[in-house]
């Protein structure tokens, strides 16, 4: 008797749920409603557009009354996006807000289709698990169409760029990292590692292209903006969010986290583990510390010529350290997750499945089970260990596909 082959199967159904799931909470909801963070983008096109006075665009309050006389009842802020971002909308700016909003998802729709292409072309895989990697985000990819977020165009742009690396077209992959690292900063970390490649053809592009682009901000929208942008800048790298302070168990950071361990504060901490602040720098100095030399062994391990493997490793790892993330960040995971994929045997065996499981728990994981202050702080942050546990699989997966196992830092 010939056995079928369930793993088809079993991914046809998977996949079939993990739609579902992106059509309930995302795509319809999306459909129907301008959530927040879309209006910071639409709104601020709108005055630029308008040629209006950008003065004041990092005063929360005066931007939240200016979401609300464009009829949008949301909350919001421009803090902390670079003021080169009030551009993206442009092109939907006049449109009435859900109008807009619905061009925008079905331009999300277009960028999710070429992901699967990519995917599927970079991996070396099939079109229904290039389809899984994709929707195993779960409530990132729903929270990004719902609240009409830019991650997923972040992630073209890098997915793209990657591509013309390949093809060593290294002047295009150059622009394209530099559009994405200005409009958000963690792409410029690809530009890190090809510089210590040498690759100067690539790095020199994406330098005269971000040179380009922030001597258009400087000059769009004025000295004193941009300073008040770098100072936001700054604070948010610290870990403190305009609007919200940094105690928030949400943010799912080490920044976070540590506040709430070693930072007294009589009305947002009144009760921490220990009343140490200076121990939080010190840790998050070790931490980073840590990483740094996990970056610096992994180099030494496979250098250049597996330059996938340290895109791969250094995008999970800077993404375990960001002072402030949410779910739609973990977008930024789909390119390391295919380059891991295409380098070798990650998606095979029980290892593979617990690291394919890691990254989906992330996406599908009921936080409001552990958003309890009853409990101990350290169960407040499940996709903080969750993420931390997806970097450390990924180098076992690395390592058993080399043969040799990097020596990591212990974090």
């Amino acid at each position: 008797m010939i056995m079928p082959n369930w793993k088809p199967v079993a991914e046809a159904i998977l996949l079939s749920l993990l739609v579902a799931y992106f059509i309930w909470r995302g795509l319809v909801p999306s459909w129907n409603h301008v959530h927040h963070d879309f209006p910071n983008y639409l709104v601020s096109a709108q005055m630029v557009v308008q040629g209006e006075d950008l003065t004041l665009l990092y005063d929360d309050a005066w931007f939240n009354q200016r979401i609300k006389e464009a009829g949008i009842e949301e909350e919001g802020k421009f803090t902390p996006f670079p003021p080169i971002t009030s551009f993206l909308m442009t092109p939907l700016a006049m449109l009435n807000p859900i109008h807009a909003k619905r061009i925008w998802v079905a331009v999300n729709l277009g960028l999710l289709i070429l992901h699967l292409v990519l995917i599927r072309k970079l991996a070396n895989t099939t079109w229904i698990r290039s389809a899984v990697i994709i929707f195993l985000l779960g409530a990132g990819m729903a929270n990004n169409f719902l609240n009409g977020q830019v991650y997923l165009l972040i992630s073209t742009l890098v997915f793209l760029a990657y591509w013309h690396y390949q093809r060593k077209s290294f002047g295009w992959a150059g622009i394209l990292l530099a559009f994405a690292a200005i409009i958000k900063y963690l792409p410029i970390i690809f530009l890190a590692v090809l510089l210590i490649a040498r690759n100067w053809r690539l790095v020199t592009a994406a330098t005269l292209t971000l040179v380009a682009l922030a001597l258009l901000q400087l000059f769009y929208f004025g000295i004193d903006l941009n300073l008040q942008y770098l100072g936001i800048l700054q604070a948010h790298l610290g870990g403190e969010i305009s609007g919200q302070h940094g105690f928030l168990y949400q943010f799912q950071s080490w920044n976070s986290l540590f506040s709430r361990l070693f930072v007294f504060d009589e009305s947002l901490n009144p009760q921490p583990l220990l009343n140490a602040p200076w121990l939080k720098s010190v840790l998050l100095a070790v931490i980073y510390s840590c990483m740094l030399w996990t970056f610096y062994k992994l180099w030494r391990l496979f250098g250049k010529e597996n330059i996938e493997v340290i895109l791969a490793l250094v995008g999970i790892g800077v993404i375990t350290l960001l002072p402030a993330s949410a779910t739609y960040h973990c977008i930024l995971l789909l390119f390391p997750i295919t380059l891991l994929i295409g380098h070798g045997k990650a998606l095979e065996g029980k290892l593979g499945l617990f690291w394919l499981t890691s990254y989906g728990a992330m996406g599908f994981i009921p936080y409001g089970l552990f958003w309890n202050e009853a409990f101990p702080t350290v169960f407040l942050y499940p996709r903080l260990w969750l993420l931390i546990l997806f970097f450390v699989l990924s180098l076992v997966i690395v390592s058993s596909n080399t043969g040799q196992k990097p020596k990591t830092a212990k974090v």
